[in-house]
């Protein structure tokens, strides 16, 4: 029968709050050695939790968290290492520290149990101090990690939260543009007219790449500021042929619309590919 107990907190006790508390699973078929190790970690001030079989604790696993399990070699039925072999096979306590409780331990037993995962081994009877300080710092390393992965957590959360910003920014300026670009391109027909608009509409994105130049008589710079020249200059003999096809297009859909309106004015109806 599975047991849970959280017991005041004594000088050894871990600084934490009820929901800051780890689990603490003691499995072992002995009633009276289930209660000395409570009664010997009760002093940390953690949620000890107690498990008679392999099978209970293995029912307590599937659906909770312990920092450190402390198991009992020699049961009936389930023993400590088989319990230990179906705990590793989980996923979600794959990596859960444990320790064997043991009256004895042979060199082949012991090296099974370590190859299972065991951090330690504790001969039955247990030195309070021994086993107090070793399951101590698991919980502290149980409770280090989980502040880790919640640090990691909402960094992460912060991070596609700026992306997903970043994207609707991106997305919104890009539906501005198109918007104004289509109203400059159908207020005129001039082609000048539509070109000057077009090329207003671009100042802001290339702002962060703008430059103020002192040009001499002889057409020499005599200076300039910016930031970002030499950046820009790099960006654009590199797009040199992008740049060229925009503005082809952009051209090009002027002049049709151009034509198309003149034709329209005269009456001209339109020819088989428009």
């Amino acid at each position: 029968m599975l047991e849970s107990h959280v017991i005041a907190p004594s000088d050894d006790a871990l600084a934490a709050t009820p929901l800051e508390r780890s689990h603490i699973l003691i499995v072992d078929d002995r009633l009276d050695k289930r209660v000395v190790f409570r009664t010997i970690l009760e002093e940390l001030d953690q949620n000890i939790v107690t498990a008679s079989s392999g099978e209970e604790a293995l029912r307590w696993l599937l659906d909770n968290d312990c920092a450190v399990i402390l198991l009992d070699v020699n049961m009936p039925g389930m023993d400590g290492l088989e319990t230990a072999e179906l705990i590793r096979a989980r996923r979600k306590s794959a990596h859960t520290p444990f320790i064997y409780i043991t009256a004895f331990a042979d060199e082949m037993h012991t090296a099974r149990g370590y190859s299972l995962g065991a951090v330690d081994y504790i001969l039955s009877p247990v030195v309070p101090n021994i086993l107090r300080s070793k399951v101590k710092a698991l919980v502290q390393l149980h409770r280090l990690n989980a502040e880790l992965k919640k640090r990691s957590d909402e960094r992460v959360a912060l991070v596609k939260e700026q992306a997903a910003r970043s994207m609707a920014e991106e997305s919104q300026r890009r539906a501005s543009f198109l918007a104004e670009a289509t109203q400059v391109m159908a207020s005129s027909l001039d082609v000048d007219t539509i070109l000057k608009g077009a090329s207003g509409l671009v100042v802001p994105f290339l702002a962060d790449y703008g430059a103020i130049a002192l040009v001499n008589d002889d057409g020499t710079i005599r200076a300039q500021r910016s930031s970002s020249v030499a950046g820009w200059g790099q960006y654009v003999a590199g797009h040199e042929a992008a740049f060229e096809a925009k503005l082809g297009e952009l051209r090009t859909s002027a002049i049709e619309r151009g034509a198309l309106g003149t034709a329209q004015r005269l009456g001209v109806p339109p020819s088989d590919g428009d």
